[in-house]
């Protein structure tokens, strides 16, 4: 509760101090005349901050000394005020105090100023108790002897500090244990005003400087110049590692949305910063899964090898930390985003033996992501699985492997749900689509091959056109492949037919201006599946479908060259030489 005398205390001290500091006097010489005691300096002191309950005859002996005027005293002598405010007690266990520890302060050289200012600190409030009052007497006398002599040597901190501490000492020698106090607060209040200004230029630097390595493309200053920020307002390591760490995964993300490189390289070069610095060896296994996951992110996009290597040794470097006995969850995560970088590399340079270690590492990861304990990490997984047995089983052409893409396929159907979520589930769908069409295109199986259009179609329920353009033409074209293998294996002209339908739907997307490889890939598709189909068709209708096939290997044919795609170039040629050699079989 607010104590109402107080404002009239501060503006009494505040009289006092003002009139004292007129007639030229010191707190010594004020407190010889109103006192009768120029030892009471650091009562003094107290009386003119206001922090002294004050008795009538008190109030009334600095009036008299100072020669003050009424309307300085009446505001409060108009209240209830103690009879007493213990200064005569205090001047009695003084020397009492001082006479016990006489022999310690000669033994720790301490003056008798500071000695007898110390004596009424530790008299003040209850001046009976000499046993308390002795005994933090003593560890004040210890304390006051310590610092001094640490004060004595220089503070190798510079000129300034030394100056201050001096004066603090000498004030303290001299008894003037307040103004002591008031000297060092007023130095330390200057320096965290210094500070405080310091510390928001830094701030302001700072922000143009990591402005600057964006302008300059700098990710290692970028990175660096957001752990000197980040340190400038947390202390600890751990703190500094974990802001650090949250800036990268925003910047991973933004470069994930925004398709832009320099937030990646900046989140990865923040993920080293955070490896370098982390307190412990688990927070050092997070960094470098999350350095795997920006660099796998770096590396499917273009296409680098290396950059993918890179991301599976920073998964790998993980796992040392974060094993199975030490985290379950964060294990299983990981062995998760080494399998999809492994997937990833083993796709881009058709090792098999990768896209074989990629599966070890997702079954590694479901014997703890069961469907039991997570559902839909459980559904992902699967769908993971599923994504590098196919690129396996069609590697290979082993259809127990795609056999096996199929299976882990619909078990995560089980969880993707069109009702749980229709775009997961339609996009499960066409991968269960492509693992279909291969397993029924490698053993000539009608059945899967209608099951596989049976998936592609389901997909494109949701894949649609005004839903996300890219996806269904994507759709389009497996299904038309679905289609084409089908029709060629039945020898059935109307399935041959839907096919090329479907091939025409995705070239109303997949425009060369769009994306000139997934231009030339459907045409070359439109080309195969139309000289199949101009087998079943009379000379006319053949030599107008056989013309469009030719069209369409020949747009195939400007962008597979020997340079760009030495494979699809010379598959393209081999197609383009069976359609001229159909056109002319039939006769004019």
């Amino acid at each position: 509760m607010h104590d109402p005398i107080s404002p009239a205390l501060a503006a009494f001290g505040k009289a006092i101090k003002d009139a004292r500091t007129t007639r030229g006097w010191s707190l010594s010489a004020l407190a010889l005349d109103a006192l009768g005691n120029p030892d009471r300096k650091g009562y003094v002191s107290q009386v003119e901050r206001g922090s002294r309950k004050l008795s009538e005859g008190t109030i009334r002996n600095f009036a008299r000394a100072l020669d003050l005027p009424a309307n300085v005293t009446d505001p409060l002598l108009g209240r209830t005020l103690p009879q007493s405010d213990e200064t005569e007690a205090e001047d009695i266990a003084v020397p009492a105090l001082l006479s016990e520890l006489e022999t310690l302060r000669t033994e720790l050289k301490l003056s008798e100023a500071l000695a007898v200012a110390l004596a009424y600190k530790y008299a003040e409030g209850n001046p009976t108790d000499l046993k308390g009052a002795l005994a933090g007497l003593e560890a004040a006398f210890d304390t006051a002897a310590r610092e001094r002599d640490r004060g004595a040597l220089p503070s190798n901190l510079g000129e300034a500090v030394d100056r201050i501490i001096a004066e603090v000492n000498a004030l303290n020698d001299a008894g003037d244990i307040d103004a002591a106090d008031a000297a060092i607060q007023a130095e330390l209040d200057r320096r965290m005003e210094e500070r405080e200004r310091q510390l928001a230029e830094d701030h302001r630097l700072l922000d143009t400087a990591i402005a600057q390595s964006v302008l300059s493309g700098n990710a290692d200053a970028f990175a660096a110049r957001q752990l000197q920020l980040i340190r400038l307002d947390a202390p600890s390591t751990e703190d500094q590692f974990h802001g650090l760490h949250s800036r990268a995964v925003e910047l991973a993300q933004k470069g994930e949305r925004t398709a832009s490189q320099f937030p990646l390289r900046a989140a990865l070069a923040a993920f080293v910063k955070c490896r370098e610095i982390a307190p412990t060896r688990e927070l050092q296994g997070w960094a470098d899964n999350s350095r795997g996951n920006v660099l796998r992110n770096l590396g499917t996009r273009t296409g680098d090898p290396d950059t993918l290597r890179q991301a599976i040794d920073a998964y790998r470097a993980a796992l040392e930390v974060r094993t199975r006995e030490a985290s379950e969850l964060d294990w299983a995560m990981t062995q998760n985003n080494l399998g999809i970088a492994l997937r990833n590399l083993g796709t881009r340079t058709g090792d098999p033996e990768t896209l074989r270690e990629a599966i070890e590492a997702y079954r590694a990861a479901l014997e703890v992501r069961t469907r039991e304990a997570s559902e839909m990490q459980w559904a992902m997984t699967q769908n993971n699985l599923g994504a590098a047995l196919t690129e396996l089983g069609t590697r290979t052409g082993n259809p127990d492997t795609l056999q096996d893409a199929i299976t882990a396929y619909r078990a995560a159907l089980e969880v993707h749900t069109r009702e749980a979520s229709e775009m997961q589930w339609a996009t499960t769908q066409n991968n269960l689509g492509a693992a279909l069409q291969t397993l029924g295109d490698r053993t000539g199986n009608p059945v899967t091959l209608r099951e596989a259009i049976t998936a592609f179609r389901a997909a494109l329920e949701v894949h649609t056109r005004e839903a996300s353009e890219m996806d269904w033409a994507c759709t389009q074209n497996n299904l038309g492949n679905a289609l084409g293998d089908l029709g060629t294996l039945t020898g059935d002209r109307d399935t041959l037919r839907q096919a090329i339908a479907a091939y025409r739907a995705a070239l109303e997307v997949r425009t060369r201006e769009a994306s000139e490889m997934q231009w030339a890939m459907t045409h070359m598709n439109f080309a195969i599946t139309s000289l199949g189909l101009a087998e079943h068709l009379p000379d006319l209708d053949a030599k107008t479908t056989l013309t469009e096939a030719l069209t369409s290997i020949e747009n195939a044919l400007e962008i597979y060259t020997p340079d760009t795609a030495a494979a699809y170039h010379d598959q393209a040629i081999h197609i383009r030489d069976a359609t001229r050699d159909a056109l002319d079989a039939r006769p004019s």
